[in-house]
């Protein structure tokens, strides 16, 4: 069987510092005005005065499309990261142990 080639896998910190750039760019701000815009600057949530972009996923980071992005308020893009880091904690609960395919060997 036919080893695969590990790919790079840059560290958080060169992803993070990355990101962090290229919200910066001109690139980012295009398209955080055009989202912005096509939401009439209105958080999609609860109406509130948009004042973030969300990325709804972050497969395309860097080339998303704009259905990959949404307009948010601060308190509502807050209680969306805050769900979703509770739900990564469940599931970093699980252990490969309690999995069905695990014990199916």
């Amino acid at each position: 069987m036919a080893q695969r080639k590990r790919q790079y896998q840059p560290s958080k910190q060169t992803r993070q510092r990355n990101y962090k750039s290229y919200l910066e760019s001109s690139k980012w701000k295009a398209k955080r005005d055009t989202i912005m815009k096509k939401a009439g600057r209105k958080c999609r949530v609860c109406g509130a005065p948009a004042t973030e972009v969300h990325h709804v996923n972050y497969q395309r980071r860097g080339k998303e499309r704009i259905t990959d992005l949404t307009a948010l308020c601060r308190d509502c893009h807050q209680l969306y990261h805050e769900k979703l880091e509770e739900k990564k904690k469940r599931e970093a609960g699980k252990t490969r142990k309690n999995s069905r395919k695990y014990w199916r060997k």
